[in-house]
């Protein structure tokens, strides 16, 4: 199986986080996004080492398996346990403080910073339904479609081989899971969490 997420299509998904590495280094923190919009891995210093409630955010009961965080990726301890098992090549997974807005009270549970840092060509957009070309990229790249369903995504079976979370570089806003990891996650009751949809695999 493969699945497609569309997590990072999904605003409701970025919370009103800020991390402390954007503020100490914002220069440093821009590289680390762009690095991870590629599929690029984030030296160990790109990583926040805690992040907090901004000046909008309420009091912090729970937080997803799966949010954004002033643009880095954060996870749950059970999302974390189970990626970990996976087959992740590149792929970094480092623990980071939630604290509150008074940035000294913690939120209950662990969180970890999640870097996707593989890639693999295997969109196969022909066979696709629904994507939508950027038609500012000088090279094909699609977005999800509008409506989303099973199968709007098709992919080769290179999507079969290697790391089981990557991004595709012509694929846009969207993450893939496959193998093992994705069948646990969907298992695991977190398939709505990280905005999970099957694809269909071509030859």
């Amino acid at each position: 199986m493969v699945f497609v997420s569309t997590a990072p299509s999904d605003s409701t998904l970025i919370k009103h986080l800020e991390a402390d590495i954007v503020e100490r280094e914002p220069e440093k923190a821009i590289a680390a996004v762009r690095r991870s919009q590629v599929g690029e891995p984030l030296d160990d210093d790109m990583f926040p080492m805690k992040i907090w409630g901004d000046k909008h955010a309420k009091q912090l009961k729970r937080l997803p398996h799966l949010f954004n965080a002033n643009g880095y990726w954060c996870i749950s301890e059970l999302a974390k346990t189970i990626i970990e098992t996976a087959k992740l090549g590149r792929t970094g997974i480092r623990p980071v403080s939630i604290l509150q807005r008074d940035r000294t009270t913690s939120v209950p549970g662990r969180y970890f910073c999640l870097n996707i840092a593989e890639t693999k060509a295997a969109l196969a957009p022909d066979a696709s339904q629904g994507l939508r070309r950027n038609p500012h990229a000088k090279v094909a790249i699609f977005n999800p479609p509008w409506v989303m369903g099973e199968g709007s995504f098709a992919v080769s079976r290179l999507a079969l081989q290697g790391p089981e979370l990557w991004l595709d570089p012509a694929a846009q806003r969207v993450f893939f899971v496959a193998g093992r990891l994705g069948t646990a996650l969907v298992d695991s009751g977190m398939a709505q969490a990280f905005r999970l949809y099957s694809c269909r695999i071509v030859d």
